[in-house]
């Protein structure tokens, strides 16, 4: 996994966090539907994403045997005991371990080229497709 694709995955769950959503779904089909409509986002506005779209685009690819983001799926996982851990036993469910100093540092750090405003976008994507109702609209 490229440096920019754990950044951007830290980021996401910073973005998420400042749109008061604490807790979201892992390895489901909720989950996936919000990776999907992040997906369509992502597509829609790399062009403008900076030098880092390439490598972050690895987030997106889809497992052509059973169709799921493997990639964005690992990169969640990795944050397990760091920015977020599954609380319960059947790995249904990430809570998100932030705060508000922690969530505007990660996401106020320049190393990559992506602003606020466009990961707050991909955190109410993720939202909308996975039917998270905590997120602020879009």
């Amino acid at each position: 996994m490229y440096q920019s694709e754990r950044v951007f995955i830290k980021k996401f769950l910073a973005a998420l966090y400042k749109n008061n959503v604490k807790e979201i779904p892992y390895d489901n089909s909720q989950f996936y539907a919000g990776i999907a409509c992040m997906e369509s986002k992502f597509n829609q506005l790399k062009p403008t994403l900076g030098k880092y779209k390439d490598e972050i685009s690895m987030l997106f690819i889809r497992n052509p045997i059973d169709g799921i983001f493997d990639e964005f799926k690992s990169g969640i996982s990795n944050q397990n005991g760091l920015l977020m851990t599954f609380d319960n036993p059947d790995f249904v469910n990430a809570v998100i371990k932030m705060d508000d100093k922690d969530s505007e540092y990660i996401l106020n750090r320049g190393d990559i080229d992506i602003n606020n405003d466009v990961m707050a976008s991909f955190a109410r994507s993720f939202c909308e497709g996975a039917k998270l109702e905590r997120a602020t609209p879009s």
